[in-house]
Parts: C-alpha cells; sequence; structure tokens
C-alpha cells in the first residue's frame, strides 16, 4: 500500500516536523539519501526552533500568540495577514501537546482572519492549546491525529478569539463584537453539517 518514494517522503517529512514543533527541546534531524531534510537542534526558544524548520524568512512574519480563559489555553504562533500560503501545510494544530486535525480550530483560525485574507490563501499557524483531558477523545480516528472535543463552541471561540487579540494588538484589524463571533460559528456549524 506504500506510495510512490516520494510521495512517502514527503509525508515522513512532514510528521517529523509537527513532531519537532510540538516538542522543541528534543533534538530531531532527518536525513534521505546524505542530505538533511528536518534539523531541529533542541532548544527552548519556540521561535528558533519554528526558523529551523521552516526558515528565516517565514520566522520573521510570525506573531506570538498567548491566550487562556480558565479551561482552555492556546500558545503559539499566527502569521501577519500580508503573509499567506497556497495550502494549509504550515498549519499545526497541537491539543496537550499532541498534533491533531480539527475542523473548529481550522475555521476559527480562518474566520478570525475574515476579509484579510485573499481567496484560496491561508495563514500560517502553529498553536498548542491546553485542554482537560476528561473533555476530550482520542480514539476517535485509528491514527489518532483526529479527536472529538465535547466543548466545542468554547473551543472556537477560544481559538478565534485568540487570534483576533493578537492580530488587534499589532494593529493589524478592527474589533469584533462577541454577537459577531456567534454569527461566524453558528453560521461554520450550518456548511459543516451540510459538508458532512
Amino acid at each position: 500500500f506504500l506510495k510512490s518514494m516520494q510521495i512517502e517522503l514527503k509525508n515522513i517529512i512532514d510528521i517529523i516536523s509537527r513532531y519537532a514543533l510540538a516538542n522543541p527541546e528534543i533534538f530531531f534531524r532527518l536525513v534521505h539519501n546524505d542530505k538533511v531534510s528536518v534539523n531541529s537542534p533542541g532548544t527552548s526558544d519556540t521561535l528558533a526552533n519554528i526558523t529551523s524548520i521552516y526558515g528565516r524568512e517565514l520566522a520573521k512574519e510570525l506573531l506570538s500568540l498567548n491566550y487562556s480563559n480558565g479551561d482552555i489555553e492556546l500558545m503559539g504562533f499566527i502569521s501577519k495577514p500580508s503573509y499567506t500560503r497556497s495550502d494549509k501545510q504550515h498549519q499545526s494544530f497541537f491539543v496537550n501537546n499532541r498534533y491533531i486535525k480539527n475542523d473548529i480550530i481550522t475555521s476559527a483560525l480562518h474566520d478570525a482572519y475574515q476579509t484579510m485574507l485573499m481567496t484560496e490563501r491561508y495563514p500560517v499557524a502553529i498553536l498548542d492549546v491546553k485542554i482537560n483531558p476528561n473533555k476530550i477523545d482520542v480514539n476517535v480516528h485509528p491514527t489518532k491525529d483526529i479527536i472529538r472535543i465535547e466543548q466545542q463552541k468554547d473551543l472556537y471561540t477560544a481559538v478565534f478569539e485568540s487570534v483576533r487579540d493578537t492580530l488587534e494588538k499589532n494593529n493589524l484589524i478592527p474589533q469584533v463584537s462577541e454577537k459577531e463571533i456567534n454569527q461566524i460559528f453558528v453560521n461554520n456549524v450550518e456548511k459543516l453539517k451540510q459538508a458532512s
């Protein structure tokens, strides 16, 4: 069931890069055909770690994000609205240090940027969410990269508000009311239901 060498290598580089992002203090080095594909030297400086994985050009376009509402904590980095990518490859989400894929987080991130993004452009994001382990179910997918979260609306609001707050603090967007956040969430839930 293996795909071509190029596709398998790309998948390996992708997962090693995400493990390195989640564990900046651990040294990761991936070599293929004598060429270093990933080199994360191990550091307590998260931004230096991101620089070693994605390069200086991307790292200098990132904004630090730190947020807590009591139940959910978020830390990480998001890109300035002027720095986007053509795909979501540079979006890494971690819940309690586990790499995951999650439509709620993805929607909240994209919605927080709203009209600041061109069509088919995506911000860079490396977000680590801390949430009570009893509020999540990690056994919904064999790969364990998809999880079920009990507090979906709370998670959406936390991601949306943390991204908006970060952009506002850097004078990149105007403020948004809680009513607008709730309406955006409701619209996205409807879109996700229609898509499934």
